[in-house]
């Protein structure tokens, strides 16, 4: 992955693009989607990734670091897109692991 890093760099774009392409071709497909697809499949639930869609990692790849990072807030431009359209209670949940409730009861008995 050193090469794809080199050569985002040698473009002269910034170090978070350099490092989301690195992530876009090994942590997300020899880990990350594996993983996650497993899980998925082991507990019969469909899980989607909508924003791996080519077209909008292309446009997410060139969107400026400072438009994504804007005030200090990660995922700034998401987050006003999805207060823009979605009700509140939808927009940038907290984070959660993916902990089936069929586990969560074989646990508690």
């Amino acid at each position: 992955m050193k090469e794809t890093f080199d050569r985002q760099q040698a473009t002269g774009t910034g170090i978070i693009e350099a490092l989301m392409r690195v992530d876009l071709k090994s942590y997300l497909p020899d880990n990350g989607l594996a993983l996650s697809d497993m899980s998925a499949m082991a507990e019969g639930v469909e899980m989607r990734v909508p924003y791996l869609n080519g077209p909008v990692m292309d446009l997410a790849l060139r969107v400026p670091s400072a438009v994504k990072k804007h005030g200090g807030e990660f995922k700034a431009l998401l987050r006003s897109i999805e207060r823009e359209y979605l009700p509140s209670h939808l927009t940038m949940p907290d984070k959660k692991g993916f902990y089936p409730f069929v586990k969560a009861q074989w646990l508690k008995g």
